[in-house]
């Protein structure tokens, strides 16, 4: 199992438990954007999945949220398995562009999380415990991502 998923040490275990966590809780969202559905997680005016993915702020240029996150969590798998199972099929020059971009997309990522973390505290005054999953999960993984390439690189 373990070289099934390129883990090597305990960062890049925690990057695989963060890449099932980005696409499960994305996959949910995106199942009952599609379904209209009412999630498991309505269970107060607080805590209440469907009124924040409901209110104003659950799309971006038209696009709802789940399905950029949906979006974000396979980037991320394929940039995981990239640089952990193809590294050596890979030339030096191009693992470099895949890790800079991968850094700012999850740096884009962190930042957008904390907005949304923001909007359901502050705004909407309500959260969805599936989006507190995808969010928490993406400045997790900015971290692990900062700080795997930034050893590579200092290598």
């Amino acid at each position: 199992m373990k070289d099934f998923f390129g883990i090597k040490n305990k960062r890049d275990l925690s990057m695989v438990i963060t890449l099932f966590l980005f696409l499960v809780s994305s996959a949910y969202l995106v199942y009952l954007k599609v379904s209209d559905g009412t999630s498991v997680c309505d269970v107060s005016a607080s805590v209440n999945c469907s009124t924040v993915a409901s209110s104003e702020f659950s799309k971006i240029l038209g696009i709802p949220l789940p399905f950029l996150g949906l979006g974000y969590a396979i980037f991320n798998i394929v940039v995981y398995i990239l640089t952990h199972k193809k590294r050596d099929k890979i030339s030096k020059k191009t693992m470099e562009i895949i890790e800079s971009i991968s850094v700012m997309v999850n740096t884009f990522g962190a930042l957008a999380s904390l907005s949304f973390l923001f909007l359901q505290f502050f705004i909407i005054k309500a959260v969805c415990i599936f989006c507190l999953i995808f969010d928490f999960s993406t400045l997790i993984y900015t971290a692990l991502v900062y700080k795997e390439f930034t050893s590579k690189n200092s290598k």
